[in-house]
């Protein structure tokens, strides 16, 4: 689903440090952790649990400002994390998108730590804004093909969710240590933002 307001998302993450950006990243994918139960069901061999490692690794690694010093072990994950990905002709479902998207936002998540490039927040802030879509997608079944892309950012799961991402990038930019006790704030209050499951 193409994003129109992607020059102005990019405007707001250009303007945070590496560890802002990774943190935002993160809050984005851990929106997507039910979609990542799904995994199994579209690629036999992926195992959630290790994605879910993944994100908690890198979580820890914000609270702890380690970013960028443990490289070899986030390329093991990275690589671990991106062949559970389901190929594009496997995703018969929406749910089964879903969990392709929960895939990709923790890679995303894995490669910016790895290296500060703004693409790989845009990943994660994109997938889970196709989660939200997906889901939507499912519940508003035939009336969905009639459609246009733009119709769907004026729905309310939608708007909610953008407003979720400014708001998260908006703290981000004025706190002035991403300490453990904001991080946990933060994860607490994305417990209210987990993108549903869609019904096909």
């Amino acid at each position: 689903m193409p994003d129109f307001r992607e020059l102005e998302r990019r405007a707001w993450l250009e303007e945070l440090d590496h560890q802002a950006k990774l943190l935002f990243s993160l809050l984005c994918a851990e929106r997507l952790r039910l979609c990542l139960n799904c995994l199994p069901k579209v690629k036999r061999n992926a195992d959630p649990d290790i994605a879910s490692r993944a994100l908690e690794y890198l979580f820890r690694s914000v609270t702890l400002q380690s970013v960028g010093t443990e490289d070899e072990v986030v390329r093991r994950m990275l690589t671990d994390c991106e062949a559970m990905i389901p190929e594009w002709d496997e995703q018969n479902y929406n749910w089964a998108a879903q969990a392709t998207e929960a895939g990709m936002a923790i890679t995303s998540c894995l490669s910016l730590y790895l290296e500060d490039d703004v693409q790989y927040v845009l990943g994660a802030a994109d997938a889970v804004v196709e989660g939200v879509y997906l889901h939507v997608r499912s519940k508003l079944g035939s009336r969905a093909d009639t459609m246009r892309a733009s119709e769907y950012y004026d729905l309310e799961l939608m708007q909610r969710e953008l407003a979720k991402q400014k708001e998260d990038v908006r703290r981000l930019g004025e706190s002035q240590n991403l300490d453990a006790t904001l991080v946990a704030e933060l994860r607490k209050e994305n417990e209210a933002y987990l993108v549903q499951v869609a019904e096909d």
